[in-house]
């Protein structure tokens, strides 16, 4: 092979005031704008003086940064090159974005959650939610964001033996939208107050505009009578799975052989196979089992509840694995309040599919902390929880742009995918005409898209 010369460059200057390496942040300032991020922060958060005087002006900053792909404070110092500040308007430091943080009250803090719940409003409002009647399922789960030093409050080990924090987050399924996020210690339980967190999140769903049908899947630590109990007042179904406590292994053992379906296609290892049953439930029948701890994972099923109709609606579905023929089965449950064709294996498969899916979820989680949530930068818990939930808008907006700039039907979005192709285009802001002018590279891949967003969001002049 003939070697290729590695070409040498004479001179670096750092000189060009017009070049910006975000040009996509003029889609995402504008799709903010669109939203009224920064109205909704004042009305929420209010105008605030000293250290959080201008806060909406502060906190656009941080999210744009983070859209950008911003992970530390720091990074809000992107945006204050020329060419990036006629994209998006003047922009604050980062030291004042810091100050701004740690001067928010714990009240401050946690309104921005609802600021979340505002935004999704006005994007579902625009056509970015789902179809009337059309069924929303949410899928919650929780995960740590470890920390390193003993100075973060609130940071504490959990049951991976990490020093961190533990939020809560639900998604919805097939759009990557963060719904709500709740940010907790890193000691706190998976599941805890789970009733609680679902009822938050369906009823941001209906206060949305969501009028289909609802569905929350989440997995074993999530479940509990409280939800299934819950689920029932409030009108939505749950799909949560079923920890291994005494009751669901004896009905594991009763099962007939004659019961199991094969589910097609389970893998494509040889000799990998699964199979799937689908029984009714009723947990009054098991009250009495109600305080004992599992012996595998030592959780309670939680408090039976003392009154109302029982659980005739709520049916087990077990599943079980194995590797090979010679190996013994692994078995995997989980409770759905969903009506159920047990009779029709093609019902109960699609029902077993549905619950699997879940683990899509954590592809959110994945985007989250390739972003904003890869760190938490604050010796502050009120500090930290406002990134956090900053973090979920910067997430959405990134969503919400391929939805706007991606017209034909595709995969579910990535967010770390939009930033790439969308945000981070290299780019020259020039003055023609008494008129900025952004020129950017001829071959990229993803223009059509980028002026399918521009077009939609007015950002382009005809």
């Amino acid at each position: 092979m003939p070697i290729v010369p590695t070409p040498r460059i004479r001179a670096v200057a750092f000189d060009d005031p017009s070049l910006t390496a975000w040009s996509g942040l003029v889609l995402v300032d504008a799709l903010a704008t669109r939203l009224e991020l920064d109205s909704t922060i004042e009305a929420r958060l209010g105008v605030g003086s000293g250290p959080t005087a201008h806060l909406p002006a502060k906190l656009r900053s941080l999210v744009l940064a983070m859209a950008a792909g911003g992970d530390h404070i720091e990074h809000v110092d992107w945006l204050r090159s020329r060419a990036n500040q006629h994209l998006v308007g003047s922009t604050a430091a980062g030291t004042t974005v810091g100050h701004a943080l740690r001067g928010l009250t714990p009240k401050q803090a946690s309104a921005l959650d609802v600021v979340l719940g505002d935004l999704i409003n006005h994007a579902w409002a625009r056509g970015l939610g789902p179809r009337p009647g059309a069924e929303i399922i949410i899928d919650v789960d929780s995960t740590i964001l470890p920390v390193f030093g003993h100075q973060k409050e609130g940071a504490e080990y959990g049951y991976t033996g990490k020093l961190g924090y533990h939020p809560q987050l639900a998604t919805r399924a097939g759009t990557n939208e963060v719904l709500a996020v709740r940010f907790r210690s890193g000691n706190h339980y998976s599941g805890a107050d789970a009733a609680g967190f679902f009822d938050h999140t369906v009823a941001r769903v209906r206060q949305a505009g969501g009028t289909g049908p609802v569905l929350v899947r989440a997995d074993t630590a999530f479940s509990s009578f409280e939800v299934f109990r819950r689920a029932r007042a409030g009108g939505y179904d749950v799909s949560v799975g079923a920890a291994r406590h005494s009751t669901i292994v004896e009905e594991i053992a009763r099962i007939d052989e004659t019961a199991w379906i094969n589910i097609p296609d389970y893998s494509t290892t040889e000799g990998h196979t699964g199979q799937v049953t689908a029984r009714p439930w009723r947990y009054i029948e098991r009250i009495k089992h109600a305080n004992r701890p599992s012996r595998t994972s030592g959780r309670k099923l939680g408090r039976a509840p003392s009154a109302g109709p029982p659980f005739e609606a709520v049916t087990l579905f077990v599943r079980r694995v194995r590797n090979a023929d010679d190996e013994p089965w692994q078995h995997f449950s989980f409770i759905t309040t969903q009506d159920v064709d047990r009779d029709n294996p093609a019902a109960v498969l699609e029902h077993d599919a549905r619950h699997r899916d879940h683990a899509i979820v954590e592809l959110s989680i994945r985007d989250l902390k390739a972003g904003g949530w890869a760190h938490v930068p604050s010796g502050s818990m009120v500090a930290n929880t406002a990134w956090a939930l900053l973090g979920a808008v910067a997430h959405n907006l990134l969503v919400w742009l391929d939805r706007l700039a991606c017209k034909r039907p595709g995969p579910m979005p990535l967010a770390r995918s939009v930033q790439r192709w969308i945000v981070c285009v290299p780019g020259r802001v020039v003055r023609s005409g008494r008129q900025l002018r952004l020129r950017l590279p001829d071959t990229w891949p993803a223009r059509l898209e980028w002026c399918w967003a521009a077009t939609e969001l007015d950002v382009l002049v005809s």
